[in-house]
């Protein structure tokens, strides 16, 4: 169990001495005197707010940090938004260059006196988390410059970034201190793709070029444009190189929308309906895979880890499913304890029960259960359960307890990236003729944040996508691929219903983090323990 607790800020500051004319030993606090210097004011304004509010900065903070720390009651307002997180704020410079915008940790030191900052929120992420914030520089030890939302040679159709909402805006304003590479500057933002070779052009010289291994010094204050090589690739998170889709590949959904024409058209168009029928024979070897006695046999006795859990906090009741991942510790989604994440722990001993249930296998046996005061534990497995990456096609199975039921085994199919839109107008193909119908459940489908786990989003390389039927109450259920080794934790999926028909929902497309993301995090000081 993950929680996100509480960022804890440490200050450190750094003491000098000198002897003043009597020989007294006087101490002086650097910082002190580095903060003082730190003195400048921009404004800001929200949307829907018709002000603009001046921040008097007298401390070294992103420009996110700041904004939150001076106008705390207007940015509260934003954080009660649904499906809130940093990552999907743009924040906008409204006089350096036409429309350009800046990354939320973009130093509060790079901004111009008077300079206002217009704050904007989506609906999907836009850049990638930073899982360290870096020590914020005065402004002459970064290099500023700007990258234009247009491609340059070769580029022009391809995608530059991880979320086509930046385009919306004529320039994205990158900072980077000095000494670091153009590739290391843009790496880091977080918003651009990762190429393995490209070069910037200068807007207004096309012909002078810098290469992506250049150091960022000269740079400060000028315009680019992407350009990349012929056949270029991009590097994923895994280190897998995966070749750049062209921003013209539309998914089924956008297509039908944009149009105005059913599903079923766009899916002919778009050829989905072929993929169709080879998804259906796939699908068919995949179930043939897991029919084999042997395979059966190993899911079964590797089952014996998974629990179905109940978690009572305030009476606030949730049930998903955990597997064991080792001696006492119970693998699982953090989001089934939001109830209780911003609890101390001493009150969740208080406030919080947690049952495991193991060998829930038929509807009428007695479970094996646990009950545990708000310190989740485990059992000893007798499965000794093996761990690999998420594989990038192929055959995969699910071991849950869907909906607080008996535990069931889902064999399914890995959705590529690039065949997640096709997967989704698939599920709605029996609406293809209610384009109203389509319409609004593509509506719902882009406020869950659906657009960042499909092709080009933030999310779309960092997640296993599938579909099965164990997507309610089986969120934390391992997933296993052919050799029988966890690569996955199910988390959630993207839905939709009609309460008027019936309140059961459906989904169109389901996700797992891939459990080394995970073991990652274990591995990093004060991430989930210290909590």
């Amino acid at each position: 169990m993950v929680y996100t607790g509480a960022c804890k800020l440490l200050f450190t500051t750094i003491l000098g001495s000198v002897l003043d004319k009597g020989g007294q030993l006087t101490v002086i606090s650097h910082s002190k005197l580095q903060l003082s210097r730190h003195s400048h004011h921009f404004k800001v304004k929200f949307p829907n707010d018709k002000f603009r509010y001046t921040i008097d900065c007298d401390q070294p903070h992103t420009v996110l940090d700041a904004i939150k720390l001076h106008l705390n009651e207007q940015f509260t307002k934003m954080e009660k938004r649904k499906n809130y997180s940093d990552e999907k704020i743009i924040i906008q410079l409204s006089d350096v260059v036409k429309q350009s915008i800046v990354a939320t940790h973009f130093p509060c030191s790079c901004i111009q006196n008077d300079e206002c900052l217009i704050v904007h929120f989506k609906n999907q992420e836009v850049e990638e988390p930073r899982s360290q914030d870096d020590e914020i520089l005065p402004r002459e030890q970064y290099s500023v410059f700007y990258i234009s939302k247009e491609g340059g040679e070769k580029a022009k159709k391809t995608t530059l970034f991880k979320n086509k909402t930046v385009k919306e805006f004529d320039y994205l304003c990158v900072y980077a201190k000095k000494g670091t590479t153009v590739k290391e500057a843009l790496e880091r933002d977080g918003r651009f793709v990762d190429f393995q070779d490209f070069k910037l052009s200068e807007d207004e010289n096309s012909k002078e070029h810098t290469l992506c291994t250049q150091k960022v010094d000269k740079l400060d204050q000028k315009k680019f444009k992407i350009c990349l090589p012929k056949n270029t690739t991009t590097k994923a998170n895994c280190s897998k190189e995966q070749s750049q889709q062209k921003l013209n590949t539309r998914s089924v959904l956008e297509k039908a929308k944009k149009s105005r024409i059913s599903v079923g058209r766009a899916m002919e168009e778009s050829g989905s309906t072929e993929q169709l029928k080879l998804k259906k024979e796939n699908f068919g070897k995949i179930e043939q895979s897991f029919s084999e006695v042997q395979r059966l046999v190993n899911l079964s006795q590797l089952g014996k880890s998974v629990c179905l859990l109940k978690i009572n906090a305030f009476h606030v009741k949730e049930q998903g499913t955990g597997f064991v991942l080792f001696d006492n510790l119970i693998l699982t989604n953090a989001h089934l304890f939001k109830a209780c994440a911003d609890l101390l722990r001493d009150e969740r001993r208080d406030h919080v029960k947690i049952t495991a249930e193991f060998n829930y296998e038929k509807p009428d046996c007695e479970p094996h259960k646990k009950e545990f005061k708000a310190k989740l534990l485990g059992k000893t497995g007798e499965a000794n359960v093996e761990f690999g990456p998420p594989p990038a096609n192929g055959e995969a199975c699910l071991i849950g307890h869907p909906a607080g039921e008996v535990k069931k085994i889902d064999p399914t199919c890995i959705i590529e990236i690039d065949n997640r839109g096709q997967a989704v107008g698939q599920q709605l193909h029996p609406y293809k003729d209610k384009l109203f119908v389509v319409q609004s459940v593509v509506e719902a489908l882009k406020q869950q944040g659906i657009e960042s786990t499909l092709e080009g989003g933030c999310k779309a390389d960092k997640v296993v996508t599938d579909n099965t039927f164990m997507y309610h109450g089986s969120s934390g259920s391992p997933v296993f691929d052919v050799g029988c080794r966890v690569f996955g934790l199910h988390t959630a999926g993207y839905c939709y219903g009609f309460p008027e028909i019936s309140e059961k929902k459906q989904s169109v497309i389901e996700f797992a983090q891939p459990v080394l993301t995970i073991f990652e995090s274990f591995a990093t000081p004060g991430r989930w323990w210290s909590s």
